[in-house]
């Protein structure tokens, strides 16, 4: 896949002129709009995005803000997106971006197409300076060359269900809690009876297993798979799945599981989903994280104490694993047409007034779940909390977030896929299922063979 997407952009670079578009059409980031197109000509910026999950989230977060910019402005803001099979659709969206003239602005939310490449090929403008507001922003997101303006930012938490943690008598964990400590929780709480076992048990459980072990050789960008280590740790995982302390269904082949896991259309994964979204399965599960539409916001006070309120514990990330922030936000195409009114449209957003209506739940916005990238308006924010009441355990636990967010503890999700680390373990803990649920316990040659052909495929695609 890397290199057929690699593939299209050369291929297009060659096809393509990339001339600079003019930028004549606005004075600077003022707000007033200097054009020379003859009057009653609106002038256009175009904003390419590439929708995921069946679902085009674009307009619940980004369109009320354009509609106010076509106000102000007297501009028309479109929305463009590739449309076809995954293959014709990154076409499309290549080259879109290469084309004389093409979209001035890249909508990314939490996955990020071709940005990489696009940066790597020098597709992207560096937008530091562009932009009076971005030295807004809080410094950890600021970057000396920035091709990505984050908007918006989830730290997601995790929430662990107040009354299970009662029964296996844990009453206070401290926020500076580490996986350690997460794993004795677990395995206190699955010996005091058996409990449901579905997709998020075994993610769990896979990566208490695995995690650390030296899986990623960093400076070769290599895995490590195929090592006594990972044998035991497979081991174990699996003497621990079938210790009893689990409801299993006696039934179940590895065809079974391996439906469940991995095959999302199949019976036995939908199965999986009804346990998962019965009430006794709620009652019963540790880890809350993945309940509801969208997961906590740790840097939303308010949300904390939605979750605290639905008995629940809220924390950070264990103290000793990368915490990731989603994000939503924009990259500037070099080949736009109207750059000038690209950075205007991101200056705007990065504003006070439109930074504060993600917390003030304003309904033009409705961009709930995020928190704002602006650090001037943290006070106002604060303030906000007290006049709602928010109880203060939640203000103590999205302060400490913050903290980690001002230190830089946390990694914007744009830049956190350099590192394959974490592709290395999220691959691991899917093809390893094999061996895992196997119907047999497999012997030492047949897990040599199986690990070696996981790292070599994961090597592969590392270094493709």
């Amino acid at each position: 896949m890397k290199k057929t997407v690699a593939l299209i952009l050369v291929l297009i670079i060659a096809s393509l002129s990339a001339a600079c578009s003019p930028l004549n059409r606005m004075a600077g980031v003022s707000g007033d709009l200097v054009s020379s197109e003859p009057k009653g000509e609106k002038q256009e910026l175009t904003i390419l995005y590439k929708p995921w999950m069946e679902a085009d989230i674009v307009p619940q977060i980004i369109k009320p803000y354009a509609k106010q910019f076509e106000e102000r402005f007297g501009v028309k803001v479109n929305f463009v997106a590739p449309s076809g099979l995954d293959d014709d659709s990154d076409k499309a969206f290549a080259a879109m971006m290469y084309a004389k003239e093409g979209p001035e602005l890249i909508y990314y939310d939490r996955k990020f197409f071709l940005f990489e490449q696009l940066t790597g090929q020098g597709a992207l403008v560096n937008l530091k300076g562009k932009a009076a507001n971005i030295d807004k922003m809080y410094n950890s997101l600021q970057k000396d060359e920035m091709y990505y303006v984050p908007v918006g930012i989830h730290y997601s938490a995790i929430v662990l269900n107040k009354e299970k943690l009662d029964e296996i008598g844990v009453k206070e964990i401290p926020l500076d809690w580490t996986s350690k400590d997460y794993c004795d929780i677990w395995l206190r709480w699955i010996s005091k009876s058996p409990r449901f076992f579905t997709r998020y048990e075994y993610w769990e459980t896979a990566e208490m297993h695995i995690w650390d072990l030296d899986c990623y050789d960093r400076g070769n960008n290599r895995a490590r798979i195929n090592t006594p280590e990972m044998k035991k740790a497979i081991r174990d995982l699996r003497n621990e799945i079938f210790s009893g302390e689990y409801k299993l269904d006696k039934n179940y082949t590895y065809e079974n599981f391996y439906n469940a896991f991995r095959e999302s259309q199949s019976e036995e994964a939908q199965r999986d989903s009804e346990i998962i979204r019965s009430e006794e399965y709620k009652r019963d599960c540790l880890n809350r994280e993945y309940e509801g539409r969208s997961r906590t916001n740790l840097l939303r006070a308010s949300e904390i104490y939605n979750s605290m309120l639905k008995g629940s514990v809220v924390l950070p990330k264990e103290a000793d694993r990368a915490a990731k922030l989603k994000s939503f936000g924009f990259a500037v195409n070099k080949n736009g047409k109207n750059l000038e009114l690209a950075y205007e449209f991101i200056n705007g957003i990065l504003s006070d007034e439109i930074q504060m209506a993600m917390i003030s739940a304003d309904e033009l916005y409705n961009i709930s779940y995020f928190y704002p990238v602006n650090r001037d308006i943290e006070k106002d924010i604060k303030n906000l909390e007290i006049e709602t009441e928010v109880d203060s355990k939640a203000i103590e636990v999205r302060d400490y977030a913050l903290e980690q967010l001002k230190s830089g503890k946390l990694v914007l999700d744009a830049y956190y896929y350099g590192d394959g680390r974490e592709s290395v373990y999220e691959g691991v803990r899917r093809f390893i299922i094999e061996a895992v649920f196997a119907d047999k316990p497999y012997s030492d040659e047949q897990l040599t063979q199986l690990l070696q052909k996981i790292e070599n495929d994961i090597n592969l695609w590392l270094n493709e």
